[in-house]
């Protein structure tokens, strides 16, 4: 999955309070 990497990506330059796979 070519999202896959760059959802990665975004969760590990956000904050840990904000997880996107929540």
């Amino acid at each position: 999955v070519y999202g896959a990497e760059k959802l990665h990506q975004a969760l590990l330059q956000r904050p840990k309070g904000k997880p996107l796979l929540t």
